[in-house]
């Protein structure tokens, strides 16, 4: 795997190099591209306003950057096409998508239902697999290099192996997904919350092994819970438990409503007034105490997933756990499982 997020700090003639370099060369067999979204850089200011930024450092145009060292920011079209003509000179099939969701609302009402804008980019690239392709790669690369000025070869100045969390792709049992789920939403307040803000939790996202399709198949099959697929995008898909008991922060007030972007109904100031308990908190701290410090992963009564290292995550559990992990083992969610929010 191959992970890039620096290509806007690229100079133009190196950034010309970087897909004949990285795809038809090393040929990885996933890369996963990040880089800043031009589009979204008008959320970070009033409408018309002029002048935000960092002018564009190379003088090609007159945009405003987030960053002095950036040398281009793309927009969603710009880098749709960048992105899938490099996929098919070097045969790759691409995904293009976004990360960074707002969590305030747009005071100016530039967010929209359904609104897909990202503040980054990122584009997966999965190589397409035969001797065919790797031939084709290998032949276009030979006449790409072949093309490059005396005395500029290419040469690996280093290379870092990245150690994969030792959650990853390892999901707890389904009831473990689904009490901690539950918690998440106590905690909340209301009894119907998106998944975006169950995901933005990492107690869920790492108790799912950082697949998302595990909590949505979780979330789909357990019976206490009630999804609603409104919309295209499956972060926004609705959580409902009904006949929950909330744990109200407030014992005068009801619980507070909060929006998919994480507000509350209420303003900084009277929350920040409002006389809470340490109750919750505390029941809070007491679930995840030692989940995680940094480097090990220990195992906890409540939580009855977390292992001290990869090698032993199978290991002190009973025929019934051994089984669940196996069965999550097996099954490996493909691409595009779920509706992806798409640019076209």
């Amino acid at each position: 795997m191959t992970v890039s997020s620096s290509i806007e700090h690229l100079a133009e003639d190196v950034t010309d190099a970087f897909a004949p370099v990285l795809l038809g060369n090393y040929a990885p067999r996933l890369l996963l591209l990040t880089t800043p979204c031009f589009d979204f850089n008008e959320r970070f200011s009033a409408p018309g306003e002029e002048n935000w930024g960092i002018t564009d450092p190379t003088g090609r145009t007159t945009r405003g950057f987030r960053h002095a060292d950036h040398k281009f920011e793309w927009t969603v079209d710009e880098c749709v096409k960048w992105c899938k003509a490099a996929a098919d000179e070097w045969g790759y099939d691409v995904v293009i998508d976004g990360i960074g969701r707002p969590i305030t609302k747009d005071p100016w009402g530039r967010d929209g239902d359904g609104d897909t804008l990202r503040a980054s980019q990122a584009a997966e690239f999965r190589r397409r697999e035969g001797d065919d392709w790797a031939a084709r790669r290998a032949e276009r690369y030979a006449k790409w290099a072949s093309r490059r000025e005396p005395g500029k070869p290419h040469d690996l100045f280093v290379s870092h192996c990245y150690e994969a969390h030792v959650g990853a792709q390892g999901p707890a049992p389904r009831e473990d997904i689904a009490a901690a789920v539950r918690l998440i939403i106590q905690g909340i307040g209301p009894s119907d919350v998106t998944i975006f803000e169950i995901w933005r939790e990492d107690s869920v996202s790492t108790i799912c092994g950082g697949w998302l399709e595990v909590l949505l198949d979780v979330l789909v099959k357990d019976e206490a819970f009630v999804l609603h697929k409104e919309g295209k995008n499956a972060d926004d898909w609705i959580i409902e438990l009904p006949g929950v008991e909330l744990q109200v922060k407030n014992p005068w007030e009801s619980p507070t409503k909060h929006d998919a972007w994480g507000e509350s109904a209420e303003s900084a100031e009277s929350a920040a007034s409002s006389e809470t308990y340490d109750d919750e908190e505390d029941e809070y701290d007491d679930y995840y105490e030692g989940e995680y410090d940094g480097d090990n992963w220990d195992e906890t009564e409540d939580s009855g997933w977390a292992a001290s290292d990869s090698e032993s995550l199978n290991k002190d559990r009973d025929e019934s756990d051994i089984n669940t992990l196996t069965a999550w083992q097996e099954w490996r969610p493909a691409p595009g499982w779920f509706e992806e929010a798409g640019w076209d």
